[in-house]
């Protein structure tokens, strides 16, 4: 089977993030980009727009949500502020 084009790119990006200075904090930022392209993609993040970012929801209720850097970052918002409720329910 051969590789999507999507893998490619993020090997390479990988690739290039371990061989630059700070490599760890590269690294952790394409994972945390790679899950939030695969929520988008695969309808979870209608769930996290219901909870960390209403305004942004109408966006996700499509059957196709495009990965766009508009609904990336409104999934970073949703992320952030229930990463942030958590900490201050602990």
């Amino acid at each position: 089977m051969s590789e999507l084009i999507s893998e490619q790119i993020l090997a390479r990006l990988k690739k290039e993030a371990g061989e630059t200075g700070r490599p760890e904090q590269r690294l952790a930022t394409l994972e945390r980009l790679v899950e939030a392209c695969n929520a988008v993609a695969d309808g979870s993040a209608l769930s996290l727009m219901q909870k960390g970012n209403p305004a942004a929801e109408a966006h996700f209720r499509r059957r196709w949500v495009s990965i766009v850097p508009p609904r990336i970052e409104d999934y970073v918002i949703a992320r952030r502020a229930l990463d942030l409720l958590a900490r201050a329910q602990n």
